[in-house]
């Protein structure tokens, strides 16, 4: 499914979001997003920071929240509303991702993302901010709105002295991909772990080292330089060694 921002995403994104020393910091508003069977989804967020927009975007929250009064999702075109998640959180665009089955939702969860672009230096936060962070929900899967499963920043962090943090928040996160032949979600973290998950009930499946640390790497490795030698061999072969023919007068 390709991912586009709606205009009020696109509006929102020059006259609700501020910038600051420490990074852009983003504000949690409303936004709709298309989902595959003629649905979209609606994301209702923090009306103070709605307000503070400018005239025409304040009127298009209004006009979304009018059409659109509850989080979750809903036939395209007549606004009606097929299921509600129940517990209403907050995520921004690209933190909420769904099957095509229109049954399925996985949400990346917490209010990192505020500061997910932080290019300040090394911030370091209080030891028990950040064990409230750790402690906090990561990822929650759903099935027609309903929970069926949520893991917390320890559950899915194997290293959590190396994460990388903002003056406010404890990054964790570096995204995922729902895989509709699978049924899998696979979330990628910022100690260079990548988990799987079965969307379908929220269980974690399996979790491996990603990046330098990939057990394949070696392999992959191994199986590039004999590539590698063997193209610059044949190479080798057709400038130096093969013997020209001679032309017989």
């Amino acid at each position: 499914m390709t991912h586009r921002y709606t205009i009020t995403t696109c509006l929102l994104a020059f006259v609700a979001a501020p910038a600051s020393a420490a990074g852009r910091l983003d504000e949690a508003v409303s936004y709709t997003k298309p989902v595959a069977g003629g649905l979209v989804f609606a994301m209702l967020g923090d009306p103070e920071a709605e307000a503070k927009a400018a005239a025409d975007a304040t009127a298009k929250f209004a006009e979304l929240r009018a059409k659109y009064p509850k989080t979750g999702l809903y036939k395209d075109g007549s606004g009606e509303l097929v299921w509600a998640v129940e517990d209403g959180a907050y995520a921004p665009y690209d933190n909420v991702l769904f099957a095509a089955d229109g049954v399925h939702l996985v949400r990346l969860d917490g209010d990192w993302w505020r500061e997910k672009d932080f290019t300040g230096g090394r911030a370091r936060l209080p030891d028990d901010e950040v064990r409230k962070q750790l402690n906090a929900p990561a990822v929650s899967f759903f099935a027609n709105g309903k929970l069926l499963k949520q893991h917390t920043v320890r559950d899915v962090i194997a290293k959590p002295d190396e994460l990388p943090q903002t003056p406010r928040y404890v990054l964790w996160s570096s995204g995922g991909v729902v895989n509709e032949q699978t049924g899998r979600f696979v979330l990628m973290t910022q100690d260079s772990h990548r988990l799987t998950f079965d969307y379908r009930t929220g269980e974690l499946i399996a979790r491996a080292p990603a990046g330098l640390g990939n057990p394949l790497l070696r392999t992959i490795l191994i199986a590039s330089g004999v590539l590698v030698a063997a193209i610059l061999g044949v190479w080798a072969y057709l400038v130096f060694l093969r013997k020209p023919k001679v032309a017989v007068p």
